[in-house]
């Protein structure tokens, strides 16, 4: 990797490695061999856990906001389990000198990378980046992902996968310091060991599309999905819920349910006054493996006249009750789904339960669609925190791409990230980012002309 690639990795580590030390030396004082190997254990645990949350990966770096996140992750952890070792054993590291170092970590190993990147984006010239592809398929998506790390990355050109057009690549561009493979045949092509020792031993590193794709945009854009799919469907059916994630929301549905109980006893109230029963909206949605289940929400709706239709809900806003719309927009119609999660029929993350019959239609339609029911639906999820309400179907597919990377990369600290957004969300204090739909992807363009529209 050439020098402007880790040398703000190496900055980073040689700044945390002098900060873990010199608090253990001032506040320490170690002189004996056990001392000394107690304080080795304490700084490798703390360097293991900063890894672990990638806090020394290039990508990650370069999205501010992820690295002082996932940083903030690893110091919490690192110096919790330091903390908890020196409670429960015999450790040479007191607990209040595991307490400086937790409370001091989540402090300045998130500044310290802050002060770094606000250096690094002023004064480092973009990373050279030769793209392993067609130009005409993927320079629009590329685009967008380079433009949210503030163009840090060039690229310089695009080349055919060919050891001999290697070469001439890089006889015109020899300051390339990274290759992006943007295609899966690429894999599957003879030699394909010999022309990534190729790129290696010219000092350049070798970043597939789909990790370069969900670092930068957190999102699976079907087209990549599609070119992958030999990748994606290994994944996909390899994931498997967390047993901890049902233990986490069965504990927090109940204090949630008795925390909101007045407030759900004064909407019921107000509903009632209003429009009369029913005060819960009841509805079919498809749910884990496919199964159809009953989903409630107050209700925020007049009651439609005769036979009604599924539809998106931005064809129905006509329909919506003077308090229906301070309901909706607070969420509140979303509480009595806290019963569904106690039942097991929803969680409270993932991706939204579909009306049944646009579950079926998208399952047709849109590729990798149904890997969004091997989870109980959600009442809050990934798309929901990062997108708009989907009003047609480019943009349900836009949706999807979220849901996909929420799929694959779930664990219980996105899920936390996920719930504290959407109160964030919900009380205001910053609104909802809205990102403008893609078209659809190349490989789904035949067939999908009949979009709902009413």
């Amino acid at each position: 990797m050439r020098r402007k690639l880790r040398s703000p990795m190496i900055i980073m580590f040689i700044l945390d490695t002098i900060f873990i030390w010199l608090v253990i030396i001032l506040y320490g004082h170690p002189a004996s061999v056990m001392e000394i190997f107690h304080s080795l254990m304490v700084y490798l645990i703390y360097i293991c856990s900063l890894y672990s949350f990638r806090s020394y990966e290039f990508l990650r770096f370069m999205k501010p906001y992820d690295c002082i996140s996932g940083t903030f992750k690893g110091a919490l952890i690192g110096g919790s389990v330091n903390y908890l070792i020196s409670i429960f054993s015999i450790s040479y590291i007191t607990i209040n000198l595991n307490l400086l170092l937790l409370l001091g970590g989540m402090v300045f190993f998130p500044l310290e990378r802050f002060v770094i990147w606000q250096i690094y984006d002023r004064f480092i010239e973009p990373v050279p980046m030769m793209v392993v592809g067609s130009r005409d398929k993927w320079e629009k998506i590329l685009c967008e992902m380079i433009s949210t790390i503030n163009n840090k990355i060039l690229i310089v050109g695009y080349c055919d996968p060919e050891i001999y057009k290697f070469e001439e690549f890089l006889k015109l561009n020899p300051h390339i310091s990274l290759a992006l493979i943007t295609e899966e045949r690429f894999l599957n092509e003879p030699l394909v060991r010999k022309k990534c020792l190729f790129l290696l031993k010219k000092n350049i590193d070798i970043m597939f599309l789909p990790h370069f794709a969900e670092n930068l945009i957190n999102r699976i854009p079907l087209d990549i999905a599609i070119e992958f799919n030999n990748y994606y469907e290994l994944i996909f059916n390899q994931k498997e819920d967390d047993p901890r994630k049902r233990i986490f929301e069965v504990v927090f549905s109940i204090f949630a349910i008795i925390a909101a109980s007045p407030l759900m006893l004064m909407i019921s109230l107000i509903i009632l006054l209003e429009s009369g029963l029913p005060i819960i909206f009841s509805q079919q949605r498809t749910g884990l493996d496919d199964k159809p289940f009953v989903m409630h929400k107050f209700r925020t709706m007049s009651k439609p006249q005769g036979r009604h239709k599924p539809d998106f809900a931005t064809n129905e806003v006509f329909r919506i009750t003077r308090s229906g719309h301070f309901i909706r927009a607070t969420h509140m119609d979303e509480l009595p789904q806290l019963f569904d999660v106690l039942l097991g029929n929803m969680s409270l993350i993932a991706p939204r339960p579909e009306q049944v019959e646009f579950a079926t239609e998208y399952s047709d339609k849109i590729p990798f669609y149904h890997y969004r029911h091997r989870m109980p639906p959600g009442i809050t999820g990934w798309a929901q925190i990062n997108y708009q309400y989907s009003s047609c179907l480019a943009e349900t597919i836009s949706k999807v791409e979220y849901d996909l990377f929420y799929i694959k990369n779930h664990t219980l600290f996105l899920d936390m990230k996920i719930l504290l957004k959407t109160v964030e969300t919900v009380l205001s204090i910053r609104g909802l980012e809205i990102t403008v739909p893609p078209k659809e992807p190349e490989n789904m363009r035949k067939g999908l002309s009949d979009e709902k529209s009413g």
